[in-house]
């Protein structure tokens, strides 16, 4: 009777399905980012980037390479700075780019969590030996592919651009915020000289003229910013 027993409790335990382990399921790695930037001076300029992992797992997008030459390769690296203070699943890089004849910084911010399905925050920089500006703030879309990339709208540094006015109320008080926005709606929130490596002093003021039913209440002036 007991050989019988064991044998029956045998039977159930390799009847029994196994039981999966606690915790969440392995993410899958990151899939590539495709990007093309463009930059105007007697013409347009392009430059295709792609932002990736540089490792198996692909856990982290630590790779920037560029297809300089336009021959649809991805072969030249482009030094990167990662912000290693971002919280888990955030990614914030920064990397320099040369087009145009012009140096400029870019800064992409956003969720890991399925990238492509979502924009990323984008600051840039643009800098000459005279001149200097940084737009924030901006929304730029990541594509899967360099196709898309190349089809879709590209990342413009530079003009064109305009102003966007803002009104709202404080108290008793009535703001009105403006604001100088890129075709990405990144708004600008410096300018100056670069000599000697800070700004040259020279004033940066905006007049508002006001108006209601064509008739002209008020001018107002202030310093951007």
């Amino acid at each position: 009777m007991m050989i019988i027993n064991c044998a029956a409790v045998i039977l159930i335990a390799l009847a029994s399905p196994a039981t999966a382990p606690d915790g969440p399921p392995e993410a899958e790695p990151l899939k590539p980012l495709f990007f093309r930037f463009d930059a105007e001076t007697d013409k347009v300029h392009s430059l295709p980037v792609r932002v990736d992992a540089s490792t198996e797992d692909g856990k982290l997008y630590d790779r920037v390479t560029a297809d300089a030459d336009g021959d649809g390769k991805y072969e030249t690296p482009i030094k990167i700075e990662t912000d290693r203070s971002s919280s888990p699943g955030r990614m914030e890089l920064s990397f320099p780019l040369e087009l145009a004849g012009q140096e400029w910084r870019i800064d992409l911010m956003g969720s890991l969590a399925d990238p492509l399905s979502r924009p990323f925050y984008f600051h840039w920089t643009g800098r000459t030996d005279e001149f200097y500006t940084w737009f924030i703030n901006g929304k730029v879309k990541p594509h899967a592919t360099a196709a898309d990339a190349a089809e879709a709208k590209a990342v413009r540094l530079g003009p064109p651009f305009e102003y966007r006015v803002r009104s709202t109320t404080r108290g008793p008080n009535a703001l009105i915020a403006v604001g100088l926005t890129d075709g990405n709606g990144a708004t600008m929130r410096l300018a100056g000289g670069t000599r000697g490596g800070s700004r040259d002093g020279t004033e940066s003021n905006i007049s508002l003229t006001l108006s209601q039913g064509g008739e002209k209440r008020s001018t107002l002036s202030a310093e951007y910013g």
